[in-house]
């Protein structure tokens, strides 16, 4: 943490490292996607589905967590600040406030006399659960 504190740069540079690593995974998916040769269905979900699909932003993730590992020489816990490893208390209280956040909407909808489904469609969830976990790395 010390050497990110000390070296204005590293930041600066990592920044531009997720701009690029971004911009060039949505230049360079057609010519990927088209190399693989995979069907249009598979395709989808694999790039395209739910924020950038089950391996969109893998790369760009695994990339970052390769530069603080062996060039910044952070371990891992270190670059989640610790919280790699689920404790009860925090699972306890990371679900209490996930339920409580997730509740405001839907007394909002509730509120307004708006009807809803209460349908959970597994297919969405589990694609945005992989790739919610891609941009908690990168960020």
């Amino acid at each position: 943490m010390r050497v990110l504190n000390d070296k204005v740069y590293i930041p600066f540079c990592l920044s531009s490292f997720i701009f690029v690593g971004l911009y060039g995974i949505q230049v360079s998916r057609q010519f990927i996607i088209s190399w693989l040769g995979f069907s249009d269905k598979l395709n989808h979900v694999l790039f395209y589905d739910y924020g950038n699909g089950l391996v969109g932003l893998l790369p760009l993730a695994l990339a970052l967590l390769f530069i603080g590992k062996y060039i910044l020489r952070m371990d891992y816990r270190d670059q989640w600040s610790g919280t790699i490893t689920c404790r009860l208390p925090s699972l306890t209280y990371g679900l209490m406030a996930g339920m409580i956040l997730a509740a405001i909407p839907l007394l909002i909808v509730a509120s307004t006399g708006q009807k809803f489904s209460p349908k959970v469609d597994v297919y969405r969830c589990g694609i945005n659960g992989v790739t919610n976990l891609y941009e908690e790395i990168i960020c």
